[in-house]
This record gives C-alpha cells, structure tokens and sequence, in this order.
C-alpha cells in the first residue's frame, strides 16, 4: 500500500497548485520562476524543477524540497501536518496508512521518527570536487581556521571564484559545499551557492562534527559565522541560513546538550531567534539561552574579548522573548 506521501506526490499537479496558493511562477523550458514567498523576495528567485520536482530559492532560502517540503515552510509546520492540509486538500483520506515514504540508503531501510524526519543524505558526488584547491590565504580568516574547516578555492567551474566551505554530516562525511561569492555583489548576485539537490541544507547543522564535545550547542547562522566563532577560541554550529528548520530541530532534540542561540542582531535575525525559541520549545528542549549581538553585529564584527562577554551573559530564551518582543 502506497505512504499518503507517495498518493500525494502522484495527485499534486504543480500548476494548480501554484494557482492554489497564489503563487506568481512562470514557466521556462525546464522549470518555473517566481518570487520566493518565503522571505517575501521580489525577484525570480525561487525555481521549480520538472525533472526533480524539487523547489530551490536562489536568494535567502536555499535548497527546500518537493512540493510538501515547500508547503510545510511556507505555512511554518511540520511535514506530517503539511501532509494532512495536502491530502485535505486533494480529498486523500489519511485513516490509518503510512503517512511517510521510507527512507533508503543503500537498499536498507532507515528507521526515522515519523514526526520529524532527518535525511542521511549521500556523500558529495565528484561533480562538486571539481575545480577545488586547498585556500591557504583569505583577507579575514588565518591559515588555522581555514586548515580546521579545510575550505577550498574555486578556480574553475560552479564554485569559481568562491570561497568553498565543505559541509559534514555529523559522522563528518562530506556532503555538500557552501561557496562564498568572493566578487563585487550586485542584487543578482548569489552570495552563497550551495550543492544542488539531493544535497538539503535544512537536514545538517554546519560544524556540528567539529562541535560534538563542546559543553553546549551555540547556534550561528552562517559558515563564516562559525569560522569567526572559531577565531575567537570557541567550537559553534550554524543554520546555514537565517532560520533554524524543523529538520535540525530535531537534529538538536537527537544530541541534547544547552542551546545557545546566537544569530545576527539585525531583524531578521531577531525575527529568526524568536521563530528558533518556538519550534525547539515545541522539541521540549529546556535548556535554552540566547547570546544577544549588538544591533546589526555578527561574530565577525566583533572582538574576542567582546564575544566572550556576550557569550557569558546569555539569557534564558524566556527572558529574551520578554525583554526582546516583536512588533
């Protein structure tokens, strides 16, 4: 008997679904562009791909997934509650099927918790290797954060003229890359270009092979982010992204230690801290603080000494939705 996942990726004909919720995409030869809803962009950032199915925002959002995947973020709820307003949608009873397609890697099945589920994603095809060399120098990082994080040169091919940070599953297999635009950045400009699918970065924390034996989880956004913190003597992960997503919710729920999170002082990283505090209070993960930047500072436009203050006066992320509400 087939998951309602699978009844639901037959039924779904994408251009009423687009119709559906309103979404402006137009077609090209092999995908559609729109405005990405998710961080409400104006240009043609977000692509649908025929041939994957697979949604990638070109802007802020990054890789998303199918078309459950994309509707789960745009209402800001689990994949099984994205399943169920879909299947209500196509008129799918539910009643008591499988609600998710199993999960393979290697032909042997992965046994996931059904409310969260958190792809093994494959290593990083040779593809993704080509036109790399080790960087041995970089206007902001010194040659030991560069080693420790062994990032890379792009010199020809997707990643020219970037600087590549390899991306490592917890087991610390490589299985995607975030290049760093190293030219003039224009509104066209894709500042970070991850690995395509099957590669999702909502399924991995950044670092968090290096940062398994550090007392607590401190949460950044970025890859830089995360190099800074490690200029400044201390081991940290990051969302790769603005927002922390159900899928590493869960990774954090899986290797409980204190949270700390410690995303950028501008808006959208306010907006991001309060929307993080939710969904791993929604994870009954207790012990949650919040490292407050300076507003419009990040790891990197601070001191060591500075870093460290802040990290010392974190507060219990209770305080800070009182102290710090929004508009």
């Amino acid at each position: 008997m087939k998951s309602v996942e699978e009844e639901l990726l037959e039924a779904i004909d994408i251009e009423e679904f687009f119709d559906w919720m309103g979404l402006d995409m137009k077609r090209g030869r092999s995908e559609y562009r729109g405005p990405c809803p998710l961080h409400n962009g104006e240009h043609r950032n977000l692509q649908y791909k025929i041939r994957t199915g697979y949604f990638t925002c070109h802007s802020r959002c990054k890789g998303i997934g199918n078309v459950i995947w994309f509707y789960a973020k745009l209402k800001g709820i689990s994949k099984e509650g994205a399943i169920r307003e879909l299947a209500k949608w196509k008129g799918i009873k539910v009643g008591k099927k499988k609600m998710f397609i199993p999960f393979v890697v290697e032909n042997k099945c992965v046994q996931v918790e059904e409310k969260t589920l958190v792809q093994t994603l494959p290593t990083l095809p040779s593809s993704e290797t080509h036109g790399l060399i080790p960087l041995t120098e970089h206007f902001r990082f010194s040659q030991k954060v560069l080693t420790r994080f062994s990032v890379k040169k792009g010199i020809r091919g997707r990643y020219w003229n970037r600087s590549v940070f390899p991306i490592y599953d917890l087991e610390g297999r490589w299985i995607g890359n975030s290049g760093r635009w190293e030219g003039e950045v224009n509104e066209e400009t894709i500042r970070y270009l991850y690995s395509p699918e099957p590669f999702l970065k909502s399924h991995v924390l950044y670092g968090m092979h290096l940062a398994k034996t550090s007392p607590c989880w401190i949460l950044h956004e970025g890859v830089t982010d995360v190099a800074s913190a490690y200029t400044h003597g201390v081991e940290a992960i990051a969302t790769l992204g603005a927002d922390l997503s159900i899928e590493q919710a869960e990774l954090l729920r899986q290797h409980p230690k204190p949270i700390v999170i410690a995303f950028d002082g501008d808006e959208a990283g306010k907006k991001a801290t309060h929307r993080a505090i939710k969904l791993l209070t929604e994870k009954h993960l207790p012990l949650l603080y919040v490292m407050v930047f300076p507003d419009g500072k990040d790891p990197g436009d601070v001191s060591m000494e500075e870093y460290h203050r802040l990290l010392a006066t974190k507060i219990p992320a209770m305080h800070y939705l009182r102290q710090y509400p929004l508009p």
